[in-house]
């Protein structure tokens, strides 16, 4: 979800738009102006806890892995909610340039 809402954004960005710099996905997802993609980050940021959790395991409480912390059925939210954004945002990509991005 990090990589199509940065994609989307820096396609989108102007000058005046702030650098996407972030990888906090609330984030990002707050600067498309999109309030379903908001909510869908926020779903998604629910269940997977912070970046530094999901990319770096030794950022888990010792002597957990990600096996320890992830159930079968949060998978399989946090994937429903990626594809149902990854969607939202091929949407925003196709639709016509908003002026909030101009």
């Amino acid at each position: 979800m990090e990589k199509g809402l940065k994609a989307f954004l820096l396609s989108k960005q102007a000058s005046s738009h702030p650098p996407v710099m972030s990888r906090d996905i609330c984030e990002l997802a707050s600067f498309t102006d999109s309030r379903h993609l908001v909510t869908a980050a926020r779903r998604l940021h629910g269940i997977v806890g912070a970046t530094p959790c999901m990319r770096y395991p030794d950022f888990l409480p010792s002597p957990k892995t990600p096996r320890d912390i992830y159930t079968l059925e949060m998978a399989l939210n946090a994937y429903g909610i990626v594809e149902e954004s990854l969607q939202l945002i091929r949407q925003l990509v196709q639709a016509p340039l908003d002026s909030s991005f101009d």
